[in-house]
């Protein structure tokens, strides 16, 4: 008998587990955002850039089904965002743009 109510709750539980990874993540970003459109210096940008690379890696390292893949990649694009302006308020992120161009 606890096994029906216990099958339903499962998948649920499952479920909400991988997306609180995936929206730890956005959480982080959003703080590292918050910092980054203040006034920085240059080393705030290069730890910020930092940063970036590291929740990166652990999106791409982490164990995540591929039922999540979308919005993974989705969460890379915003991550890039992120990056491209920092970037933009480094006066060195002008010339890096000039040569990836």
């Amino acid at each position: 008998m606890l096994f029906i109510p216990g099958a339903k709750v499962v998948p649920w539980l499952y479920k909400w587990r991988v997306n609180a990874r995936i929206y730890r993540r956005y959480g982080e970003l959003m703080e590292l955002e918050r910092v980054a459109f203040g006034q920085t210096t240059a080393e705030q940008r290069a730890d910020l850039l930092k940063r970036l690379d590291e929740i990166e890696k652990r999106i791409i390292t982490g164990k995540l089904p591929a039922s999540v893949a979308e919005q993974l990649y989705v969460l890379r694009q915003h991550i890039h965002f992120v990056r491209s302006r920092i970037l933009q308020e480094s006066p060195a992120g002008t010339d890096r743009r000039k040569q990836v161009a």
